[in-house]
């Protein structure tokens, strides 16, 4: 905030009355919020404010000017838009609260001014919400049994402008969904406070908006300040890490299958592992999108739906849930056990859609459930996992009529499959219903296709072009006229016959070029753009004009979807095919004699993405490929393993050469060097080439990460002696920088310095930007880590100019958190400061999870230093769950460490001492000390609060610590009270007095 920013006022020319707007209009679907002022005086003092702060995140406040006449008015005016600020900055209401009272008191307060103020921070993805009040009466939280309590906030609690360099604390309070939070700006005149609590626990489910109205009835006329009152409820889970819900949104109601819903609903409540089986197209994933919703409110920390159509290699189901899931995988440790980590004591549902062609991942769910009591699995799949605890539940069609004796119309209409027939008619036919003429109609085609609901569309689909009674016509002929008995319909094979029959049929009503071009997309997985349609569809004799007319054909038949521009799909607009769809496509396909060469311009087609996007991925469009990457990975998955099915070298390596940057930054560590060994084991691929080079660069950077140190080093010289018998000068500088990078972690620091400077030397005299700029950082990074801090510095003060000129915000983010480190050190805490935030706001924007979790440990240190706690405290929490969320272990021990140095510094002996005791445990499970510096800061603390305590208290504090698991330790490290439950829920942090 510019502290000249002028927050008192002494003219006394009046200030207009304008009502605030209302909050409950801006906020997000997460939560339930409604606010009113209630004036003493004509001016108005009091004001509320509402803020969406982003990532799940949301701030309200209630705040008033207290004095009197104009001067105070224009007060409250003020601090409004100031506090927004500065909330906005902290992202926490205690160091909100206490930056705007540095500013007041720094002004000088006009005689009797000050500002009343109550603050919230509430995180919808996690449950927790951070209070802090100025002057203001304590908030009140409803419980969900109608509980009504305090929240007490701790001192101090001065006004606002009234002591100079007060430092405001705040309290975490964990709600659950449903809980009501209501904050006053003062004391609600007329009411007691605990006529106030027993007001609000009668209002048993009333909306915030009414809980206001029956508080601010009784408080009108009564009281003798301006007052706000706001009331804040959490309704819904951000989606996000934790919590929420990824379900697919659904563009039409769900049709029937009531009793399948309630069966289902059981099934959920009383096992853990639930499979929905049945052919292609008899709705499995509707029915488990539907029942998921309606369980939704049992699993506190989310429902997460995870698409598996386009997977067709079992090892990558872990890799697939991961990202649903927003976990990376660690640098040091198997994405497996940093995603059983995740999900320790969490009651969390997973959805994996169609999952038949992944069964050998079966033991992969087993596993997942054994690491977690509370996790449930509900899997699609035409066949059932065979898994011990298993419960397997048919899906059968819909209901259908019986064609022989036909109810009356509304029963008819009523009957689930013609139903469904009807709804989906109607979106292509506005007009359409049923008639006595058109009904048996109707009625034979729902019996035709045996009530499966995917083939109703596909006849539904028909309708412009064809009568009900045509379509009926030719799905007798097309599936042999045989309608099938009831015992005959809970036949798969025969359902799964009828299907296909119905695919067929449809297929065979399109014209010759519409035909050529849906066998041609079935190459595609998981979808395309309408470019790469464009591209791959159409040889080069063909491409004389755009095929969206063909493409628009396929979609008005149903046998193509149309994907929006959403999240998942980067902004560009996608089509796809229906798993069960595509695969009768590929049939097509093959038959025609098209495969290879439709295959081959598929994979070239990624291959001119893959090699576009590695250039951007080092510039200011990074973000934007990153994530049209990441869409097309399935695609990019299919071209690779087409070019090693069919020992395509030039294509694999070129492939390979440009996707290794992109798997590096997305965490795709595992996946992407077992790709690239496959790609340099190609007969053909032993050329040495600039391209095999740059996959043997690739394949060292990726080995090194993973800290395989040896392999690493291997791939990079074979890669070095290419790159000089090529005189290829920026590649032999990226060699030795891996090179020596690989020594610095083998303990050759020597070797390490020598080759990281030649590297360096190398680079500058190349026009090789990006090299140069890599080049300075690794050797900055290698002389911070030895200690050489001024070396450091000037090397990382060359590199900063090149990152802002390439627009590289991740090279960018971790470049200033080393800065801010340094400054740190040098005691430059204000330098600090900046560098770390300014670092900390770019990690959040690129999702660079790793880096933020360091950002945010580093930034606690400064604010910790300058007697911040709270914030200190609420930035050490965030980077423990993101480094949870990356399962980084090591990172998870230093963020233990942090925690125990701050405990210190608010001298809480016990809590040191168990955060410690926890921090060693992890260091001692992984094998990782902690280094010189950190091991004497820890000893440091853990002294000192051995030394305030019994030798049996600190004992037991310490095993405490030792005996506590990961997703233990996070509870407590949230729980700033240091008090958790038996059930290991927090402990309210409130008083009923």
């Amino acid at each position: 905030m510019n502290e000249d920013t002028p927050l008192y006022r002494t003219d006394p020319s009046p200030v207009s009355a304008r009502a605030d707007p209302s909050p409950a209009e801006t906020s997000p679907p997460t939560v339930d919020l409604a606010a009113v002022c209630l004036p003493a005086e004509a001016s108005g003092r009091a004001a509320h404010d509402f803020i969406d702060l982003g990532e799940g995140r949301v701030a309200a406040m209630v705040a008033t000017a207290q004095g009197h006449g104009q001067a105070a008015a224009f007060l409250a005016t003020r601090v409004r838009p100031v506090l927004r600020t500065e909330l906005t900055r902290h992202q926490a209401p205690a160091p909100a609260l206490s930056a705007v009272n540095r500013a007041l008191t720094q002004q000088g307060a006009a005689s009797g001014q000050s500002v009343a103020a109550a603050c919230v921070v509430l995180d919808t993805r996690r449950g927790t919400a951070r209070i802090a009040a100025a002057g203001a009466p304590p908030p009140l939280l409803r419980h969900l049994d109608g509980e009504v309590a305090d929240v007490v906030v701790p001192e101090p609690r001065f006004a606002l402008g009234m002591v100079p360099e007060l430092q405001y604390e705040e309290q975490v309070v964990r709600l659950a969904l449903g809980e009501t939070l209501l904050l006053a700006s003062s004391e609600i005149g007329g009411v007691s406070r605990e006529r106030l609590r027993a007001k609000i626990a009668d209002l048993s489910g009333a909306s915030t908006g009414a809980l206001i109205d029956a508080v601010a009835q009784d408080a009108a006329g009564a009281q003798s300040d301006d007052l706000a009152i706001l009331a804040l409820r959490w309704v819904a889970r951000a989606q996000g890490a934790m919590g929420g819900a990824n379900l697919p949104r659904q563009l039409t109601s769900f049709i029937g299958r009531e009793h399948e819903l309630d069966e289902v609903g059981a099934l959920l409540r009383t096992g853990r592992l639930l499979t929905l089986t049945g052919p292609g197209g008899t709705g499995k994933t509707r029915l488990a999108i539907e029942a998921a919703s309606a369980q939704s409110a049992a699993f506190s920390d989310g429902v997460h739906f995870v698409d598996l159509s386009p997977v067709r290699d079992s090892s990558l189901v872990v890799s697939a849930i991961a990202e649903v899931l927003g976990i990376q995988e660690a640098e040091d440790r198997p994405l497996l056990a940093s995603l059983k980590d995740y999900l320790r004591e969490k009651l969390l549902l997973l959805v994996l859609d169609s999952f038949e062609r992944a069964t050998d991942a079966a033991p992969v769910v087993v596993d997942l459930l054994a690491a977690e009591a509370q996790l449930k699995v509900m899997v699609t799949s035409r066949v059932h996992l065979e898994a011990p605890g298993e419960h397997v539940y048919a899906v059968r069609p819909l209901a259908l009529p019986d064609p022989e004796q036909l109810p009356s119309l509304a029963m008819l209409s009523q009957a689930e499959a013609v139903a469904l027939f009807i709804q989906r008619a109607q979106s292509v036919e506005p007009g359409f219903a049923v008639t006595q003429e058109n009904a048996p109609a109707v009625a034979g085609i729902c019996a035709q296709v045996e009530g499966l609901p995917l083939a109703l569309e596909l006849a539904a689909a028909r309708l412009p072009q064809l009568s009900p009674q045509t379509i009926r016509e030719h799905l007798e002929a097309a599936l042999g006229g045989q309608r099938q008995s009831r015992d005959q319909a809970d036949d798969a094979p025969s359902r799964e016959r009828t299907l296909r029959g119905a695919i067929a049929w449809s297929h065979d009503l399109l014209p010759e070029t519409e035909q050529t071009l849906f066998r041609r997309l079935a190459v595609f997985v998981g979808g395309c753009t309408p470019a790469a349609a464009q591209a791959v569809g159409t040889t080069l004799g063909e491409q004389n004009g755009s095929m969206q007319d063909e493409v628009r054909s396929l979609v008005a038949a149903s046998l193509l979807r149309r994907e929006g521009s959403g999240s998942r799909s980067n902004g560009e607009s996608r089509v796809r095919f229906l798993e069960t769809i595509r695969e009768y496509g590929h049939e097509q396909l093959v038959a025609s004699g098209e495969q290879h060469d439709v295959q081959r311009r598929h994979a070239w087609h990624y291959v001119a993405l893959a090699e576009a996007a590695r250039s951007e991925l080092l510039g200011h469009d990074q973000l934007v490929w990153l994530a049209r990457l990441e869409v097309e990975h399935d695609n990019l998955r299919a071209a690779l393993q087409w070019a090693i099915d069919h020992g395509e070298a030039e294509l694999g390596l070129r492939l390979g050469g440009a996707l290794w940057l992109f798997w590096w930054m997305h965490s795709h560590l595992t996946e992407g060097r077992a790709w690239l060994v496959q790609v340099l084991s190609l007969s053909g691929a032993n050329e040495r080439t600039a391209a095999r080079a740059l996959v043997l660069a690739g394949a060292g950077q990726l080995a090194w990460l993973q800290d395989d140190t040896v392999a690493g080093e291997t791939f990079y010289e074979e890669g070095l002696a290419i790159y000089q018998e090529l005189d290829d000068q920026p590649g032999i500088a990226d060699a030795l920088r891996g090179l020596g990078m690989a020594a610095a972690d083998a303990g050759d620091t020597d070797r390490a310095r020598a080759l990281l400077e030649q590297s360096l030397a190398l680079s500058r005299q190349t026009d090789d930007v990006y090299g140069l700029v890599y080049a300075l950082a690794c050797l900055a990074y290698f002389n911070q880590a030895m200690g050489n801090a001024p070396t450091a510095q000037a090397l990382w003060e060359e590199a900063l100019p090149l990152w802002r000129r390439l627009g590289n915000r991740v090279g960018l983010a971790v470049q200033l958190r080393f800065l801010g480190e340094l400054a740190l050190a040098r005691g430059e805490s204000e330098s600090a400061r900046n560098l770390l935030t300014e670092g900390l706001g770019l990690s959040r924007e690129v999702g660079h999870k790793q880096g933020l979790a360091y950002t945010l440990r580093s930034l606690a240190s400064v604010v910790g230093d300058h007697g911040d706690h709270a914030e200190a405290g609420s930035l050490l929490q965030e980077s423990l769950q993101v480094l949870q969320e990356v399962g980084d272990r090591a990172g998870m021990a230093r963020a233990l460490e942090g925690c125990a140095t701050l405990a210190a510094a608010q001298e809480q002996p016990e809590r040191v001492l168990q955060l410690a005791g926890a921090a060693a445990a992890l260091r001692e499970e992984i094998g990782i000390p902690a280094g010189p510096n950190e091991q004497a800061e820890v000893e440091r603390v853990a002294e000192g609060a051995r030394e305030t305590l019994s030798q049996l208290d600190a004992d037991a504090a310490w095993a405490l610590g030792q005996g506590m698991t990961v997703a233990q330790t996070i509870a407590y490290v949230l729980d700033q009270d240091g008090e958790t439950a038996s059930d290991g829920r927090t402990a309210r942090s409130v008083s009923t007095d």
